[in-house]
C-alpha cells in the first residue's frame, strides 16, 4: 500500500500533497503539461494492494473532473489548516480564468470562420 506522497507516475509534475490519510490520498499538480493544475485522488489500498487507480500493478492518480473538484478541495482545506484554503483557491481561479479565455477564444475563431 504506497502513501500518496510516493506515487509519482512520470506524467505528473509540480505535484502539493494535499491530503493523505493512509486510506486516501489527494494531490494537486500539473498532469500531462499540456493541461493546468489540477485535482488528482486515489485510493491506497491495504496490505501488498496498490491501491486504485492502478495499471499493471503501478499505483496511479484519477484526474478529478473540473466541475467536481472545487467541493473536493474546499473539503480538503476544511480538515487541513485554515490558512492552506487560500492558496488553493487562488490555484483553483487561475485554473478558471484559463478555462474561460480558452472558451471565449474558441468561440471568437467559430466567429471569424462564419463570416
Amino acid at each position: 500500500m504506497p502513501r500518496g506522497s510516493k506515487v509519482r507516475p512520470h506524467l505528473w509534475s509540480n505535484v502539493i500533497d494535499l491530503y493523505d490519510d493512509g486510506e486516501c490520498s489527494a494531490i494537486w499538480g500539473r498532469f500531462d503539461e499540456r493541461t493546468p493544475r489540477c485535482l488528482g485522488i486515489r485510493w491506497n489500498g491495504k496490505g501488498k494492494d496498490v491501491g486504485y487507480p492502478n495499471l499493471g500493478g503501478n499505483p496511479l492518480w484519477f484526474v478529478v473532473p473540473n466541475q467536481f473538484a472545487e467541493m473536493i478541495l474546499l473539503d480538503i482545506c476544511n480538515r487541513q489548516n485554515k490558512h492552506f484554503y487560500r492558496r488553493v483557491r487562488k490555484e483553483y481561479k487561475l485554473l478558471e480564468n484559463t478555462k474561460n479565455r480558452r472558451e471565449r477564444c474558441i468561440t471568437a475563431r467559430k466567429k471569424r470562420r462564419d463570416y
